[in-house]
């Protein structure tokens, strides 16, 4: 009886360790053949790459990631997400810290759609990428940051965030099809030392086109709910404070928006109370520099991809002179 229970159990621990050993090389097979090419991936790999030359890094959402084009401006790196909020840019700027980044200056948004409400909804992103923001959350700031979340949830997001293949059958098949240089080529595609290259203009051709494009763009953003989401206003002063805690030098900036876009938002809401907002709590720091281009590029639609974001003509053009900015301003040599 006792040889059959030791027989039961080394045959148990062996197809564990079996079992172990296969979900290993799966996941390593997925990471290889798929995840190590993704955008937010080798954004980081170039950022930790760069590591001892950085001195400034961008912040934000596509707005930021299609405007600023860091090969224009000295010693600085684009680490802008698609739909990133404030909540992931403090807990992107503290890890960078942590790990030992020696930065002078952090650039932060403060675009018209900073803060809306939609952007709260920072789980859909864990759902959508828990291998990548597992780096950067722990399991207790996700549990903190969703009250709402069940026991079920986060076990099934820590998983996720260690185990990524799994349910990702069809792209590994699929990406295995592919050598590493074709899917290099596949998932990175204009993809630059974080700035993301848009090429293509917005028509000029017709003023109603573009009027009609801005106010469907807003509509998408913008409603009745909240402009203004106090969640992530609280992530915004948290990023400061962590900020002037470590000495860093703080930009904030207005990326260009067409006036059509600028417009139709002010039928939602008041933009001059929404920049007092910001403005009242970022008067109690030091060491706070504003860089407003929010109309400086009106009716030039020319340098624009659509209208929030610029081109690549445009973004040349606008990181070249938030470099001469950067001078006047004494941030950079």
């Amino acid at each position: 009886m006792r040889k059959n229970k030791k027989k039961m159990f080394t045959e148990s621990l062996t197809f564990l360790i079996i079992l172990l050993l296969l979900l290993l090389s799966l996941n390593s097979i997925y990471y290889n053949t798929n995840l190590r090419y993704y955008r937010p991936n080798v954004l980081d790999t170039q950022l930790y790459v760069n590591k001892d030359n950085i001195k400034i890094v961008f912040f934000g959402d596509c707005q930021t990631q299609t405007a600023i084009n860091t090969s224009y401006i000295y010693r600085s790196f684009n680490f802008a997400s698609p739909d990133e909020n404030y909540a992931l840019t403090y807990y992107k700027l503290l890890k960078l810290l942590n790990d030992g980044f020696d930065l002078d200056i952090v650039v932060l948004p403060i675009d018209l759609n900073a803060f809306y409400y939609k952007k709260a909804k920072v789980w859909e992103l864990f759902e959508y990428l828990p291998w990548y923001w597992g780096r950067y959350l722990s399991y207790s700031d996700i549990y903190h940051m969703k009250d709402d979340a069940s026991f079920t949830e986060l076990v099934s997001w820590e998983i996720e965030s260690r185990f990524p293949f799994i349910g990702q059958g069809e792209e590994l098949v699929e990406f295995w099809q592919y050598t590493s240089t074709e899917r290099n080529e596949k998932l990175n595609k204009d993809f630059v030392i974080g700035f993301l290259v848009l090429d293509g203009r917005l028509s000029s051709q017709d003023t109603n086109f573009v009027t009609n494009k801005a106010n469907d763009f807003v509509k998408n953003i913008f409603d009745e709910k909240s402009i203004f989401n106090e969640e992530l206003f609280l992530y915004f002063r948290k990023t400061l404070d962590l900020a002037e805690k470590h000495g860093l030098k703080t930009v904030l900036l207005k990326s260009p928006i067409t006036k059509e876009y600028f417009d139709a938002s002010k039928e939602y809401f008041d933009i001059d109370q929404y920049y007092d907002k910001i403005f009242n709590l970022t008067d109690q720091y030091n060491d706070i520099y504003v860089l407003d281009y929010q109309d400086k590029y009106f009716g030039e639609y020319f340098m624009f991809y659509d209208v929030a974001r610029l081109n690549t003509q445009g973004a040349k053009v606008f990181s070249e002179q938030v470099n001469e900015d950067f001078k006047k301003l004494y941030l950079t040599d």
